[in-house]
């Protein structure tokens, strides 16, 4: 459980801070908007290049039954969208 929190807390922690900068506008819309361009542009692929280039113990099953995982499920999302749309 502790290790559970360690992970989580946080990113809520994180969450809450930038919802009470928001709303007791600490940061305006200027800021924010340089915020989420750092954070979509420049920090995100950077974690995901990290994260796919070094190696994981239990990388490679972990890494096919992700894909398998989301190759069923895109399949099934496939098949409701042209099921619903006749």
């Amino acid at each position: 459980m502790t290790i559970v929190l360690g992970i989580v807390l946080p990113v809520f922690a994180i969450i809450a801070l930038g919802y009470g900068a928001s709303r007791w506008r600490f940061v305006d819309d200027g800021g924010f908007r340089g915020l989420n361009f750092f954070t979509f542009s420049i920090a995100s692929p950077c974690l995901l290049f990290n994260g796919g280039t070094s190696g994981h113990e239990g990388g490679g099953p972990a890494a096919f039954a992700f894909f398998i995982a989301s190759m069923l499920i895109y399949g099934i999302a496939l098949w409701l969208g042209r099921a619903c749309s006749r």
